[in-house]
Order: structure tokens, then C-alpha cells, then sequence
């Protein structure tokens, strides 16, 4: 549970990578599995929430990109 959990958050740094790259397209399928994993992961309610909250913090990351 623990590895799963540290996976969203490499995953999640990848992504925030791709958008310093300028790699917008990429950070978007990224984001998308991301965010399809985690509707689907069984984590304890405490983790879930705050994998919600870097997940949100990225979707604006990746909004701001693209009117940037």
C-alpha cells in the first residue's frame, strides 16, 4: 500500500517534469493515468485524501500550462 502510494507521487513529479519540458501533450496521457489509477486504488482514506489534494494541485498546474 505504501509502495502504490509513493508510485502516485513519482508518478506525479514525472509529470510536473514533463511540464518544465514543455512536454504539455505527455503531461496530460500522465495525468490522466494518474488520475484513472487513483479513482481505482484501494488506500486508506487518509492517503486518498491527500493524494486528491496533489492530484487537483497538478490538474492546475497542467490548466495554467496551457494558457501559458
Amino acid at each position: 500500500e505504501d509502495t502504490l502510494y509513493w508510485y502516485f507521487y513519482k508518478d506525479m513529479s514525472r509529470c510536473q517534469t514533463m511540464l518544465s519540458n514543455k512536454q504539455l501533450d505527455e503531461a496530460k496521457v500522465l495525468y490522466t493515468d494518474i488520475k484513472n489509477r487513483f479513482n481505482t486504488a484501494r488506500l486508506p482514506q487518509e492517503k486518498k485524501v491527500q493524494l486528491y489534494h496533489s492530484i487537483r494541485e497538478l490538474y492546475g498546474d497542467i490548466a495554467a500550462a496551457q494558457v501559458a
